[in-house]
């Protein structure tokens, strides 16, 4: 079995990128997964502005994908505006050789443990500015 997760795109336009995270575990959990692949969505041009979460029954880690990846947060519990990084500018993609990749990892993944991440991006922005 796997865990069964979802990715949602709410908002995306030349400023805005908001995407849905989800993850109902079966206890497999996930391991650097890309959840946003730049590419096909912003590149690496794009600040974190802001993260909602609701994470029960594990902790969720998210990176930046370079070499090395970059930690961007940990989370778990409940928070809305858990991140409010736009009143500092956001966070910038600071890993070496920077793909603008997002990636997800899970610790300590139980059976019916679960995820919800609510992720902003704002696009257009040049990395460390």
């Amino acid at each position: 079995m796997a865990d069964t997760v979802t990715t949602q795109v709410l908002v995306n336009n030349t400023r805005n990128y908001v995407v849905k995270l989800t993850n109902l575990s079966d206890g497999t959990g996930e391991s650097l997964v890309t959840k946003i692949a730049a590419s096909s969505t912003f590149g690496v041009h794009a600040k974190l502005w802001t993260v909602d979460y609701d994470v029960s029954g594990m902790t969720v880690q998210m990176f930046w994908k370079g070499t090395p990846n970059q930690p961007i947060g940990v989370f778990a519990g409940y928070a809305t505006k858990g991140i409010e990084a736009g009143r500092f500018g956001g966070i910038w993609n600071n890993a070496s050789s920077p793909t603008g990749d997002v990636l997800l990892s899970t610790i300590g993944a139980a059976a019916n443990s679960s995820y919800l991440l609510i992720l902003e991006f704002r696009l257009g922005i040049q990395i460390g500015t």
